[in-house]
């Protein structure tokens, strides 16, 4: 023998049958206007509504340097998407870049910078200040050792000009490299200062 269905059940089904869209569309009601939502679609809320402040970014995982909008609330962020302005990317991101909000709201993510000394087997706690004035510093030594380096060669440059020069010549007469340099004879193929390293 069966059991009577509840009454609350019965109501409980019609309620989620009225509230579903498909049956108010066979009615006639158009899905582009109310026919195609729920009482569920209507309470929601977008997350970025909730934003007090929008702030613009730049996707951190490759190279491209695709455009962000990070909304934040109380100074937290709450969701990244792709920025429209940025004629990178043009408003759309790639899963990772979709993904940057879990990168940055990670629990396990750094939030001080750590400095290993050279042959040192242990990280230092530093300040922010310390570690964009020590990078400041080498970049710097950098550009100065290759402007160095770039002025030492052009004091050479005479040289390379007439070894271009005579490669296009012997490549105007139809000859490969090896082969003038095995009509010159030896000790003549080899374009640099006699002493200079090889590079």
């Amino acid at each position: 023998m069966k059991k009577p269905v509840k009454l609350s059940r019965v109501r409980r089904a019609l309620s989620l049958l009225d509230d579903w869209a498909l049956p108010r569309q066979l009615r006639g009601e158009s899905a582009m206007a109310g026919a195609a939502m729920s009482n569920g679609s209507r309470e929601l809320r977008p997350r970025t509504e909730q934003a007090d402040r929008v702030g613009p970014g730049v996707c951190p995982y490759c190279a491209v340097g695709c455009g962000l909008l990070i909304y934040a609330k109380d100074g937290r962020p709450i969701h990244v998407e792709g920025d429209p302005r940025s004629p990178i990317n043009q408003g759309t991101l790639c899963p990772k870049g979709a993904a940057t909000l879990g990168l940055l709201t990670a629990p396990e993510r750094l939030a001080h910078v750590l400095y290993r000394a050279p042959h040192s087997e242990r990280w230092e706690r530093k300040p922010l200040d310390w570690a964009m004035e020590r990078i400041a510093f080498l970049a710097k030594r950098t550009r100065d050792e290759l402007r160095a380096h770039a002025s030492r060669r052009q004091a050479r440059e005479p040289h390379a000009r007439h070894g271009l020069a005579r490669r296009r010549h012997a490549r105007q007469r139809g000859e490969l490299p090896h082969q003038e340099a095995l009509r010159r004879g030896p000790g003549h193929g080899v374009d640099r200062e006699p002493g200079a390293r090889m590079t």
